[in-house]
């Protein structure tokens, strides 16, 4: 008799959000670091986008931010399928057709915002606008709805802390810079640029550092991944 050779290895989430603390902090350091030393600019505080325009600093940018948003999106569809078993299980009375749908909605928002990011990182500003600002626009708009309804969800049926509901909330309010920070960078004034680039590293600071938030969340969780053997044992 034959059986496949199967083996469970148990891994705990907590490390995709470790990744996203370390990985995007020194990728953009990394990036403003050398576009201060290689292409000086007359802006004071440069924009994110300017900050991978130019090689060798873009080639560091599109590396560590396409790895970033890849890990977002992960996030995200784990957060879903923690909302879905809140959802499934939930002890008082909801519509749970409607608030599967709304958490289906919740995760797409997040996973355009993610993909956006790479978007964002794999077309520079210099080579093609378009594709860029089409691309930084999805990531800020959608990243924002994310934050805003993953709340509203949670503070629905999730048994988080008051203290982590309240962090989150702040974070959605300074997110909506990003509204000023489109409508000041087409003002050709150094003041308004600067402050329009201030705007924007706070609005997407807020995007990663809401999905950061999840630790507690992701440490109560562990993901099963089995592995099957095409070599199968004799018993």
């Amino acid at each position: 008799m034959t059986i496949p050779l199967t083996t469970t290895t148990i891994v705990n989430p907590t490390f995709l959000l470790w990744i996203i603390v370390i990985l995007v902090p020194v990728t953009l350091i990394t990036t403003y670091t050398m576009t201060d030393e290689l292409h000086p600019d007359s802006q004071i505080i440069p924009f994110i986008s300017s900050s991978i325009n130019n090689a060798p600093e873009s080639c560091i940018g599109s590396y560590g931010l396409s790895i970033a948003s890849f890990i977002m999106v992960i996030v995200t569809l784990i957060k879903y399928l923690i909302i879905k078993d809140n959802i499934i299980n939930y002890q008082g009375e909801i519509n749970q057709e409607s608030k599967m749908k709304f958490n289906k909605f919740i995760a797409s928002m997040g996973i355009i915002s993610g993909f956006s990011l790479n978007g964002v990182a794999s077309f520079q500003y210099k080579n093609a606008s378009v594709p860029h600002l089409i691309f930084a626009a999805l990531f800020f708009i959608c990243g924002f709805i994310f934050i805003l309804t993953q709340t509203i969800i949670d503070d629905q049926i999730s048994n988080n802390s008051n203290r982590i509901k309240n962090i989150r909330k702040i974070l959605i309010l300074i997110c909506c810079l990003f509204i000023p920070y489109v409508i000041l960078q087409f003002i050709q004034n150094p003041i308004a640029k600067n402050i329009s680039a201030i705007f924007e590293i706070s609005s997407a600071s807020c995007i990663f550092i809401y999905m950061v938030s999840f630790f507690f969340e992701f440490s109560k969780v562990n993901l099963n991944i089995e592995f099957s053997n095409h070599n199968y044992g004799k018993i």
